[in-house]
């Protein structure tokens, strides 16, 4: 028989470190975004033009990273569950076993 030990405990506290991790990401986005505009506001020129589309660059990459962290989280949430659902079935089976 395989010996298989799965920590739910520390899958669920990555999945809230994730989440953690997004807000930030999100909070930053935002900040970057109201300086950005801040910024068009009262700089003109070539200059201007290159550093908002630097920041736009960034504002896009951004949004991708957060998509690729949320599905993660999605995912350690959902093999939690599923391993919490199989523990829960494989411990039924025993006990009715005998």
């Amino acid at each position: 028989m395989a010996l298989i030990k799965i920590n739910d405990t520390a899958l669920i506290e990555s999945s809230v470190t994730i989440g953690e991790k997004i807000n930030q990401l999100n909070d930053m986005k935002s900040r970057l975004n109201s300086i950005a505009g801040a910024i068009s506001d009262s700089w003109q020129g070539a200059s201007s033009a290159a550093y908002a589309n630097v920041l736009h660059d960034f504002d896009i990459r951004t949004s991708k990273m957060m998509e690729i962290l949320e599905a993660f989280k999605e995912y350690i949430e959902k093999s939690t569950t599923d391993f919490k659902e199989i523990d829960r079935k494989s411990a039924n089976r025993i006990r009715n076993s005998f």
